[in-house]
């Protein structure tokens, strides 16, 4: 449960070194995924993350990327709710 959510995520990744992290596979699913609640969660997780400051950041760095490559997958969600919006499948 992610805030009401019931989401599950099955996966199967390579933890080989490489420059491109791979899924193998990934499906994710849920019988009713409450887009406001989860945003709430990401919102808050957010403050946990430590903010960077013109003393920790060099005028030299990058952004950083990290390539994913997903080679099999599903989704399969049954009802998505984002108020006004109550979506079915």
């Amino acid at each position: 449960m992610l805030n009401g959510s019931d989401i599950q995520v099955k996966s199967a990744i390579s933890l080989a070194p490489s420059p491109v992290l791979t899924v193998n596979k990934l499906d994710v699913s849920s019988k009713l995924f409450d887009l406001t609640k989860v945003m709430k969660v990401a919102d808050l997780a957010m403050k946990y993350v430590p903010q960077s400051t013109p003393a920790t950041v060099q005028k030299t760095s990058a952004p950083a990327d990290l390539p994913v490559e997903i080679n099999k997958g599903s989704i399969d969600f049954k009802r998505i709710s984002a108020p006004p919006l109550l979506l079915l499948n």
